[in-house]
């Protein structure tokens, strides 16, 4: 095998995938298009391989017109040429999209971002709707350890906090059934451009990636060249080492507050049998021991809190660090007020040796007039 082949087997092994049905995003980058070859030719070296182990799924958002469909008959060739089957998905509102990105006023740049993200939403519905329609176990896209590195850096500048700059995993969850695959995240983009140069294989270039006026452009095409300037070619390797202990961290702090969460269960069924309550903690009031009831690290508390708005769908990007402040400083028993209004028509009061959390309608919370 090529060099990247062994990286990605080692990465990600084939006996994990073996008589499973594998579908590739492809966009026809150097990185996806590298993902796909290696990917045939290892499904090659399995014995008994099914027919069809191999899918490809390409997503044309339209946003640079006749490029994008350049793009969208480069990888249609790749695939007819390879044998690998591939579903097309297009954006429904691509003219739209197009004029967007061809206009260069700074209100547009707001609906750039915006479409961006929404970009990404549709091409992962396309690629998890796809998945399931050709009975795909896993959905492989080409995240490489360079995009790690951008990645660290963009969160970082954001203000994400640890989990941001932990950079992504191997595998997350797509649905039931269904699982993502990152299998370059290993692997650097010399060495991927390496092994197309080899394999005598050409791709595409995307002719948008030039303009540093967006974040990711901007850091990959003028702050990384110069921090590596500045610090030495081993700068990458360094951030990449700094993103695992954060991941470790990220992880001892999801293990810890899984544990936290269960205490909490177990207090509110104490509490619920000796006051002859029910459903304590089940409906959509929140109860929390107080600090002093059930003394906890913060960041170990904050965690767990995190899981529990994602859980109960309460808005948590709104969720300033003014407000994680406040509601730290009710289990503390610091703050005067005793209540403190949330957003998403959320509001903690002090009850006792507990904090409630209720969303109730906006204006009022039970006589206290909200911000």
């Amino acid at each position: 095998m090529h060099s990247l082949e062994d990286e990605i087997d080692a990465k990600w092994s084939r006996e994990r995938w073996r008589g499973t049905r594998v579908l590739v995003a492809v966009s026809g980058g150097a990185d996806s298009v590298a993902l796909l070859q290696a990917m045939v030719r290892l499904a090659a070296t399995q014995p008994n391989r099914i027919e069809g182990q191999i899918q490809a799924a390409h997503f044309n958002h339209g946003w640079r017109g006749a490029e994008s469909d350049a793009d969208e008959a480069f990888v249609a060739e790749l695939c007819r040429r390879l044998d690998v089957p591939l579903e097309v998905g297009r954006n429904e509102h691509r003219a739209v999209t197009a004029r967007a990105a061809q206009t260069h006023s700074p209100t547009t740049d707001t609906n750039r971002s915006r479409t961006e993200e929404n970009a990404r939403n549709l091409r992962y519905n396309f690629l998890t709707q796809t998945a399931y329609q050709c009975g795909a176990r896993y959905v492989l896209t080409a995240h490489t350890a360079d995009d790690r590195v951008e990645t660290i850096l963009h969160n970082l500048f954001r203000g994400t906090g640890l989990s941001g700059v932990a950079g992504p995993s191997l595998t997350r969850s797509l649905g039931p059934e269904l699982v993502l695959v990152r299998p370059l995240l290993g692997c650097w983009r010399q060495q991927i451009e390496a092994y197309l140069e080899e394999l005598g294989q050409d791709f595409r270039i995307d002719s948008s990636n030039a303009d540093v006026k967006y974040q990711r452009n901007y850091l990959r095409q003028a702050l990384l060249p110069e921090l590596r300037a500045r610090f030495g070619d081993s700068l990458d390797q360094r951030l990449l080492t700094f993103s695992e202990l954060a991941e470790e961290s990220v992880d001892a702090l999801r293990e810890l507050s899984a544990d936290y969460l269960r205490r909490i269960k177990l207090m509110q069924d104490e509490m619920a049998a000796s006051s002859g309550l029910t459903g304590l903690g089940v409906s959509n009031e929140l109860w929390l021991p107080t600090l002093e009831k059930l003394p906890c690290p913060w960041p170990v508390v904050h965690s767990g809190l995190v899981r529990v708005w994602q859980e109960r769908g309460w808005p948590l990007q709104a969720m300033s660090r003014g407000h994680w402040e406040k509601l730290r400083e009710l289990l503390n028993g610091q703050l005067d007020e005793g209540y403190a209004n949330l957003p998403g028509g959320l509001i903690a009061r002090r009850v006792g040796q507990w904090v409630t959390v209720n969303q109730l309608s906006p204006g009022t919370v039970r006589g206290v007039q909200t911000d």
